[in-house]
């Protein structure tokens, strides 16, 4: 993990900390927050980061995160895992959705997103989401189709997106520590989506809607249920790139920001 990666997670975790914090979070008896922030920026582990990668990498020994796969499934067993050992969540579950686009029996299969969630103190009903895809994806045409060995080709992805589940998986772990003395005033969401990439055309029913299908699962239900989302941050392959830049996207009542940051 790169320092620039090490940096941009901590600058989302500034960002975090800084959006969810409303004016309850400023009561007396409450540390201030440039403090609460100094901590959680000491609290940031690279051992923790690394290991997560080491193990999505891995995937159950199968080096493979493609869709269907058991290297899949082993990876968000391992990612629910992780998120259960933080006893500062509010909730662990897997969000279950089908890929309609696939043959069958891969259309019934289930596949998930692995969410979590702490909740916000005065506005729980509210929510920042911050996410990032665990599938992987190798041996891809010019159309970004996988070849027809991708049940048996490995797809580490430790880039992409390994790199963007471990900040989720780092972010949740500090935001959530009871011993920072952190505590959101809107709901703070964790999602590691599924089905990212496009599935392998192989198994396609359709060429209609064959990759993000865990986030469009994911906000189609939010957009059903009008939730009030605050603002999003999808963190995708930040372990490597050539000019150390980063781009973030919030949009919030159909108002964008678009801000790209250089670090180095």
């Amino acid at each position: 993990m790169s320092f620039f990666a090490r940096t941009f997670i901590l600058s989302m975790a500034l960002y975090l900390s800084a959006a969810s914090l409303g004016p309850a979070s400023s009561q007396a008896g409450t540390p201030p927050p440039e403090d609460v922030i100094h901590d959680m920026i000491d609290a940031i582990s690279l051992d923790s980061l690394r290991k997560h990668i080491q193990v999505l990498e891995d995937a159950g020994g199968t080096r493979s995160r493609i869709s269907f796969t058991r290297g899949k499934h082993n990876a968000a067993v391992y990612i629910r895992e992780v998120f259960d050992g933080m006893p500062g969540l509010s909730s662990v579950y897997y969000d279950t959705f089908y890929v309609a686009s696939a043959q069958q029996p891969f259309s019934n299969m289930p596949q998930v997103n692995v969410v979590a969630t702490i909740e916000g103190s005065v506005y729980p009903d509210s929510y920042y989401v911050i996410g990032g895809h665990y599938d992987s994806t190798a041996d891809r045409d010019e159309n970004w189709n996988n070849g027809a060995n991708w049940q048996t080709i490995e797809a580490p992805g430790a880039d992409d997106n390994a790199t963007g589940v471990a900040a989720v998986l780092e972010m949740a772990r500090v935001l959530s520590d009871p011993a920072t003395g952190f505590r959101p005033d809107y709901t703070l969401v964790f999602v590691a989506f599924g089905v990212e990439e496009r599935i392998p055309q192989s198994i396609r029913a359709s060429n209609i809607n064959t990759n993000h299908v865990g986030s469009r699962h994911f906000a189609k239900r939010a957009s059903s249920n009008n939730d009030d989302i605050r603002g999003m941050i999808s963190i995708d392959m930040i372990g490597y790139n050539n000019h150390h830049m980063y781009t973030s996207l919030v949009m919030h009542n159909n108002f964008m920001v678009n801000e790209s940051v250089q670090f180095g």
